[in-house]
């Protein structure tokens, strides 16, 4: 009867009670299994997971979670992003659904990551500090957030219902799919006789340069009033005309409601928290930047300007990665760590997790991003002189603490450049906590 056993070198195999008599026709089948405390385990092969290699150096890779619970595998290669069909070949995505002026992208060295949002979003956020900040909708890239257009062009006059005499400020934005603009500057109209106005619609590369914009809306005042009220929205190239009363308009939608403008600069962290989603931009990478929306809804794309906390601003120090803890969001910097606590209805704060030791020891931050793990109630990361564990319910307060776990292998863990890079990940199990770094 065939079993399993050990043949030397070669695992796995499966065998006949004569092995070195082999059968005319019979065919060694490997079973890719190895014993464990007498327990079979799977032992997986080393093979590639696409076909033809890569353009470029691998700078980093993730999932993006679509709407019916498929997944896309993209990798940044150099600076191409490629789609990965497991065991197929990569696919280069195509960059000509960004604006002219940002269709060509550098090898970001440092890295690149990604954000794929939850409640089936469908979208997946693409930063490395270095490239405008990208999109992914499971069809094509696109820039995260849209532009302001141009001010609207001077009207026609149009038939139909009166608007009233009086004089109105006009104001348009551009629309995807899933976002619109900020408001373009305004346009001034004064109406003395009946009827309406006609307004043309921005264009691609005149008034914006976007090609993932498809709609556009048109705002007014009323009659020396400063409240912007939506006229109405209709596909590119399809005109607006204005045909709405002062009374009328009242009772539409107000567009200071609008706070959509686009993230001020190229983010080195992103993360989702608390139905927002966080940022570190690296113009200033001592302020955690959140983007617009409330406790029912989340504009990932909209970051108004007085959304932001600084952390330690002017110490010297620099933001290396944001990791969301339940309601804590921990902030790491090289030298220190902190948490913002609260929540938009009550204010946030910022407070610190750990703090400089005294004497000769550095202060306990965090030195490589990528080898950050978070699993239920703990994070694991590195500083300067170690690895650290902070735990949820650490203190009886039910704060935040840390120790130190890696004391045993200080000398090993000295030897290892961070320059030149470092990740971490779990076992299958979630039992071992495994780091690569180089040394």
């Amino acid at each position: 009867m065939p079993k399993v056993s050990f043949d030397g070198y070669q695992r796995g195999m499966l065998q006949r009670p004569g092995p070195r008599a082999i059968p005319a026709g019979f065919v060694r089948g490997a079973l890719n299994l190895v014993m464990v405390g007498g327990r079979s385990r799977s032992r997986p092969g080393i093979r590639p997971a696409h076909g033809a290699a890569f353009g470029g150096i691998i700078r980093g890779g993730g999932v993006h979670y679509r709407n019916d619970g498929t997944r896309d595998y993209l990798v940044a290669a150099g600076a191409d992003i490629y789609r990965m069909p497991l065991l197929g070949d990569p696919v280069l995505l195509s960059l000509s659904g960004l604006p002219t002026t940002q269709q060509t992208r550098v090898d970001p060295t440092a890295g690149l990551r990604l954000l794929s949002l939850s409640g089936s979003d469908s979208t997946t956020f693409l930063f490395d500090g270095v490239n405008p900040n990208l999109k992914w909708n499971g069809t094509a890239l696109s820039i995260m957030g849209l532009p302001t257009p141009a001010v609207p062009d001077a009207p026609a006059a149009a038939g139909g219902t009166s608007i009233g005499a009086g004089t109105r400020d006009y104001y348009q934005t551009t629309k995807s799919p899933v976002h619109e603009s900020e408001l373009s500057e305004a346009t001034r109209v004064v109406q003395v006789g009946g009827g309406g106005k006609t307004f043309n619609f921005p264009v691609n590369g005149v008034d914006f340069d976007d090609p993932q914009v498809t709609r556009w809306s048109l705002y007014r005042t009323q009659a020396g009033g400063a409240i912007r009220y939506l006229v109405g929205t209709a596909d590119l190239g399809v005109t607006i005309t204005d045909n709405l009363t002062d009374e009328v308009l009242g009772v539409k939608t107000p567009a200071e409601r609008l706070v959509n403008g686009s993230p001020p600069g190229k983010f080195i962290a992103l993360v989702e928290h608390q139905s927002l989603v966080w940022g570190v931009d690296a113009d200033d990478r001592s302020l955690v930047r959140f983007s617009y929306g409330t406790s029912e809804y989340i504009a990932p794309e909209a970051w108004p300007t007085e959304r932001m906390l600084p952390i330690a601003h002017g110490d010297g120090d620099e933001i290396t990665a944001l990791v969301s803890f339940h309601e804590w969001l921990v902030v790491f910097k090289q030298l220190s760590t902190w948490a913002i606590t609260g929540s938009l209805d009550v204010g946030y704060q910022v407070v610190p997790v750990l703090a400089a030791s005294g004497g000769k020891r550095l202060g306990i931050g965090c030195i490589a991003a990528d080898a950050v793990l978070h699993l239920e109630n703990e994070i694991i990361f590195p500083s300067r002189d170690g690895f650290y564990l902070i735990e949820r319910f650490a203190s009886a307060a039910g704060g935040l603490n840390a120790k130190k776990l890696s004391d045993p292998i200080d000398g090993l863990f000295n030897c290892t450049n961070f320059a030149l890079g470092a990740a971490a990940v779990y076992d299958r199990q979630k039992q071992v906590y495994i780091f690569f770094g180089h040394g």
